[in-house]
């Protein structure tokens, strides 16, 4: 199944192109770190020291992290202690492929494929939106709204 996380830019147009560029430089790093644990699963051990201050920086920053726990419909402070390693690791854990990054004139779409609805969660990709500066995301499997 597709999931899709949906997104606006900001308006400001200096903000607009510097998320895109943050999110066009994680995306890849994605799909670059899935294709690699794709071909051995067994011995994949990531890439981590690959990943942008920016996103290290923002499992720190309680304003990103509070906009997770709404779009996670978690409750408040249940993401306090979650880290750039744990939102690596949730990454990766989860049954997911094919990320991609499309864009519209006022925002983008963040996708990728999960084996079902158990693929285990969309929180870790809601991160590198929020992180670049998405305001609100709209999650949807196969466009219906979530």
């Amino acid at each position: 199944m597709r999931i899709l996380l949906q997104f606006d830019l900001p308006a400001d147009a200096q903000a607009a192109a510097r998320m895109r560029e943050c999110l066009e430089a994680a995306a890849e790093l994605i799909r670059e770190d899935k294709e690699e644990q794709a071909i051995d699963p067994a011995f994949f051990i990531g890439n981590q020291a690959d990943y942008p201050a920016w996103l290290r920086e923002a499992c720190g920053d309680a304003k990103v992290i509070e906009q997770l726990e709404k779009f996670g419909a978690c409750e408040a402070g249940e993401l306090a202690e979650y880290d750039f390693e744990t939102w690596y690791e949730d990454l990766f854990a989860a049954e997911t492929w094919d990320f991609r990054l499309d864009w519209n004139p006022g925002g983008g779409t963040f996708s990728f494929e999960a084996e079902d609805e158990h693929y285990g969660g969309d929180v870790a990709p809601a991160l590198v939106l929020f992180a670049a500066g998405a305001e609100s995301i709209r999650a949807m499997k196969r466009g219906n709204l979530v």
